[in-house]
């Protein structure tokens, strides 16, 4: 037993002494792997309501509490998947190009996490009770387009962070399992409090759960992505202007 306990006190110092300085060989010290991780569960959470719309008659929002018939949202669904095309090349050439001293993917985490948020909250929060049908239809449909124009850059700029974090693929691996371990908390604790929390406001056939539950899950998982953007570092390899030279490892933390 005093050798388990003798390990745990190793391992516990061992963390301590490498949370601000990396393992040798390494470029990722076990702040940035934390903050990684936590970030992620905040991601989740921020992205819980807009992740949840969608334009199908399954969706609980539009199909059971807005109403829409299935016709329409198949409609809808093709006409915003063409669209949806245009803004994944503009997404693509956005992170390809965008010229930051925050990094590649970090100001879209920064940035975008609030319109996200509020995007999907101005959808669920809509007058769709004294709205028309016609006027539900252009309605979701619209703010549809306005959520994709948001949400798919703030999910994909914190998959995208792990490739610029270290140069090196096995560490990449390694963190990205060790977060994944934090991450998975977030789906488990969501799934678990929105039921019951919904036994609160009707149900979740009732927008009242939209409006009420989703949204402060969504804000605080909004505060809890901030380490994400504060505390990792973009490592960007870029070649020397001599030939035949080894390239170098650029750090963006700002």
């Amino acid at each position: 037993m005093a050798d388990f306990v003798k390990q745990i006190k190793d391992k516990v110092v061992d963390f301590k002494d490498h949370w601000d300085k990396p393992y040798e060989g390494r470029y990722i010290p076990n702040k940035e792997v934390v903050a990684y991780g936590v970030g992620g569960m905040g991601m989740h959470c921020a992205t819980v309501l807009s992740a949840g719309i969608g334009l199908s008659a399954s969706n609980l929002i539009v199909g059971s509490c807005i109403q829409i018939m299935p016709t329409h949202l198949y409609i809808m669904t093709v006409i915003s998947n063409l669209i949806g095309f245009l803004f994944c090349a503009v997404r693509s050439y956005l992170f390809d190009n965008v010229k930051s001293k925050m990094g590649k993917f970090r100001p879209f985490i920064k940035w975008l996490g609030l319109p996200t948020v509020l995007s999907s909250c101005l959808f669920v929060w809509m007058p769709y009770e004294i709205m028309t049908y016609n006027q539900k239809c252009v309605t979701v449909f619209i703010l549809w387009l306005v959520l994709n124009m948001f949400h798919p850059f703030y999910w994909d700029a914190y998959q995208m962070l792990m490739q610029v974090l270290s140069p090196d693929s096995e560490e990449r691996t390694d963190v990205m399992s060790i977060s994944q371990i934090i991450f998975s908390f977030a789906p488990t604790v969501t799934n678990l409090i929105i039921p019951f929390l919904a036994q609160l406001t009707g149900g979740l056939a009732d927008m009242r759960t939209y409006r009420i539950i989703y949204p402060i899950i969504a804000f605080i998982g909004l505060i809890l992505s901030f380490p994400t953007y504060k505390y990792t570092t973009e490592r960007i390899i870029k070649p020397r202007d001599q030939e035949n030279e080894v390239g170098f490892i650029e750090a963006i933390r700002s």
